[in-house]
């Protein structure tokens, strides 16, 4: 679980190795639009935002997952397939 408090931030970058997060739960509370991009991804990792049908994927080799969130709060969910 992480949680992010983006009062005027515009842009953000987890390196999700270094937080131990590559499964779970981000809630992200911001004043406003903001960029999240979550690098260091292992393979075939997924990403959903509650609210949201798509549902984003790394690739064979991992990578960087990035969404656009509305202000407000928002839950992105990790996961593998």
């Amino acid at each position: 679980r992480l949680s992010l408090d983006l009062r005027n931030v515009a842009t953000v970058s987890v390196d999700t190795t270094a937080a131990r997060m590559h499964r779970g739960t981000i809630t992200v509370i911001s004043d406003g639009p903001a960029r999240l991009t979550l690098r260091r991804l292992p393979s075939r990792t997924t990403l959903r935002v509650r609210g949201s049908r798509s549902v984003r994927r790394t690739g064979a080799r991992g990578g960087a997952l990035r969404v656009v969130l509305p202000a407000g709060t928002s839950v992105l969910t990790l996961g593998h397939r």
